[in-house]
């Protein structure tokens, strides 16, 4: 058939490029330079490419002055204000902006940054499948993400990077213990689930350096799960639990 078109399009004059498929959208990628929140001391980015013809979302995040040896749970937000919280997000006046302080400001989960399996809203806090830092401090993760398999659209421009996990408030090597507790369980220190550091794709007025040309969408939703506190509660003990234990052995390994 493409060639009779194109007989066709020879024998009356046609420009070919009439019948000539047009090219699949461009992958769009950006880097994100990602600041510390919460006096965390950490730094580090985010570089994600969006492939609107495979409909994946590819990560890569590398940080820096973490708290050592313990899970990070991270995730990309969106329908927010598309910016990082400020100091002024500190409602309670306790001098941390916690995760649903941030929330106004980056928006709720759209995407959970895990190792392997899950990736949704639920997995908000799957603490066995977030990266843990090592003795230095570091992550370094990657990893691609099938948009099929959630629900919502991601638009590369709405993003903002978020990654949890805190040791400034009584800093000792591990989260906690409470006091202060966290704002999602009353159960668990604060430094559990504070937001550590965080960087928006494009902050608000910015620019891009590659122009969006559109989102993939994902899965058969209209928008994100809406960030939900009973999935950080969920996951929050283990989250505390892996800490402390991480600590003792530190501890034992230190008096041996």
């Amino acid at each position: 058939m493409q060639r009779k078109k194109t007989l066709a399009a020879a024998a009356f004059g046609l420009p070919l490029a009439l019948f000539v498929a047009t090219p699949a959208a461009a992958a769009e990628s950006a880097t994100v330079q990602l600041q510390p929140l919460n006096g965390s001391g950490a730094s580090g980015t985010a570089e994600l490419r969006l492939d609107e013809e495979a409909n994946t979302l590819t990560i890569n995040i590398d940080t820096m002055g973490v708290v050592p040896g313990l899970p990070h749970a991270q995730h990309v937000h969106i329908g927010g204000q598309n910016v990082c919280p400020s100091m002024t997000a500190d409602t309670n006046g306790d001098g941390i902006v916690s995760t649903v302080e941030g929330q106004p400001a980056y928006g709720a989960i759209q995407l959970s940054i895990t190792t392997e399996g899950d990736f949704g809203p639920e997995s908000a806090l799957a603490v066995e499948r977030f990266p843990v830092a090592s003795p230095e401090g570091e992550v370094s993760y990657e990893r691609t993400f099938d948009l099929t398999q959630i629900e919502g659209e991601i638009m590369l421009e709405d993003v903002v990077i978020v990654q949890h996990g805190i040791d400034s408030i009584s800093p000792n090597g591990q989260y906690g213990p409470p006091p202060p507790a966290s704002e999602l369980n009353p159960d668990l220190p604060l430094e559990a689930t504070a937001p550590a550091l965080c960087g928006a794709v494009m902050p608000a007025g910015g620019q891009m350096d590659q122009t969006p040309t559109g989102g993939v969408q994902a899965g058969g939703g209209d928008t994100a799960g809406i960030e939900n506190e009973a999935l950080f509660a969920l996951g929050a003990a283990a989250l505390a639990g892996a800490g402390a234990l991480a600590y003792r052995r530190r501890s034992s390994r230190g008096s041996a």
